[in-house]
């Protein structure tokens, strides 16, 4: 019975709709309440987890080590690292397509000062051809008015020629003053191009190969990889005092990834090449690693009943690698090869 003057109410009754909007203001009242609440609880949480500070800016994360186990795990960045680096992506593509920009220009710029040049030369022969008429005419006629005409033809010819001459003058000018233009511009994009800082030491317990990987990554982002690789083409041109300022460069990058022990072995040596090959002989007595020990331990290794196949191959991959590292070391034949990686996994 109660059910039914309810509905009567709400459907039928002159009173029902104030009974309504009393109710519904009540009912988004009390949502309302609790969407704050909701809202100040999870303000709470995240401020007790230290996703953002109360009072502080947000913490941004510097000095990342891009390792393997970084790759796979791929952490979530904190928000103050994320933003900064989503700024630096925008400015580096905002910076390319200003380069494009300024490229089609160029582009549009130079054409125009060729045609402007095309044209001008097109006119000159004009000229020319009508000076040698006049030249012919000249010389079958005899009249002083004639002569005192041809003289002002040729000044007035003459008088062209020096505009062309400056007008092709001009557009080099020009030409020179684009390409300088976009050479600054070029120097300043490079010189605000994005950066990877890595944090890496050789000390007694890492891998040279590791942290020569490094190395090269940090030397070639830095356009300085062929000091110490002859293989990669130096760029032409360099003077005597610019190749041993990269030199100085490439020596300074190199002990600022040195612990003390190792910065004091090369302490007095200049050349990077000779760094790194010293760098290497000490790495190498210190593990006491030889080409037939490398072997036997290329035929002792077993696959674990537990381990992934990718582990397995990352191992069996590493050894091979530290074997083809060592000094006169006879090339692993692929028989060779199939036959440690058989025996390892039955």
């Amino acid at each position: 019975m109660e059910e039914e003057e309810g509905h009567a109410l709400v459907d039928y009754d002159s009173d029902s709709s104030f009974i309504t909007v009393i109710d519904r203001e009540a009912k988004d009242k009390n949502e309302e309440t609790v969407r704050k609440d909701r809202e100040a609880k999870d303000k709470k949480e995240m401020e007790r987890r230290g996703a953002i500070p109360k009072k502080n800016l947000p913490k941004v994360r510097e000095n990342i080590d891009v390792t393997k186990a970084w790759e796979e795990n791929r952490p979530v960045l904190p928000i103050g690292t994320k933003i900064l680096y989503e700024k630096q992506e925008k400015l580096v593509e905002k910076m390319d397509n200003s380069m494009q920009v300024l490229d089609k220009v160029m582009t549009k710029a130079t054409e125009k000062m060729e045609n402007m040049v095309e044209v001008s030369r097109l006119n000159l022969e004009k000229e020319k051809v009508k000076l040698r008429r006049l030249e012919v005419s000249n010389k079958d006629t005899q009249s002083s008015v004639e002569n005192s005409k041809q003289t002002v033809k040729e000044l007035e010819v003459e008088s062209k020629k020096r505009k062309l001459n400056e007008i092709t003058v001009c557009s080099a000018e020009k030409d020179r003053s684009l390409e300088t233009m976009k050479r600054a511009i070029e120097l300043e994009l490079n010189s605000q191009r994005l950066h990877i800082r890595r944090e890496y030491k050789l000390t007694q317990k890492s891998n040279f190969d590791l942290w020569m990987d490094y190395l090269k990554s940090e030397l070639m982002n830095n356009e300085l990889l062929d000091v110490i690789d002859s293989n990669i083409e130096s760029p032409e041109n360099l003077s005597e005092l610019k190749v041993a300022k990269r030199k100085s460069l490439v020596r300074d990058i190199i002990i600022n990834h040195l612990d003390e022990n190792y910065h004091k072995r090369i302490l007095h040596e200049k050349d990077p090449k000779e760094i790194l090959k010293k760098l290497r002989g000490y790495k190498k007595s210190e593990v006491n690693v030889t080409h037939a020990s490398v072997r036997a331990k290329l035929y002792q290794i077993k696959m674990r009943k537990d381990e992934k196949v990718s582990d397995f191959c990352e191992r069996f991959d590493s050894i091979i690698r530290e074997y083809e590292s060592c000094k006169d070391a006879v090339p692993l034949t692929e028989q060779e090869i199939r036959s440690a990686l058989y025996q390892a996994t039955n």
